[in-house]
């Protein structure tokens, strides 16, 4: 049996100490969450980086930290905001 891989336009890739990879998602709001996620405790968890955001074909960025665990993600092409939620909750 082969491996697959289901593609969609909502993508993530990272490097950590366990090298390169890439993870797709369903929705732009499970790719946002964990992306947000990700970012959140990286602190606490292992190190690892986003090197790449891409929803419905846009490479995105993350703003920067905002209070109340604001998190901010824009289009790279023209400074659109794609997500704009705050997790405060994960505040540590």
């Amino acid at each position: 049996m082969k491996n697959s891989v289901k593609v969609t336009p909502y993508f993530v890739r990272y490097n950590s100490e366990d090298g390169a990879s890439i993870a797709f998602f369903e929705t732009k709001e499970e790719l946002f969450h964990d992306v947000c996620e990700t970012i959140a405790f990286n602190d606490i968890m292992s190190d690892v980086d986003i090197t790449e955001i891409s929803c419905e074909g846009e490479e995105c960025y993350y703003t920067g930290w905002r209070p109340g665990m604001r998190m901010v993600f824009k289009k790279s092409s023209n400074k659109e905001v794609v997500w704009d939620c705050s997790y405060p909750h994960w505040d540590h």
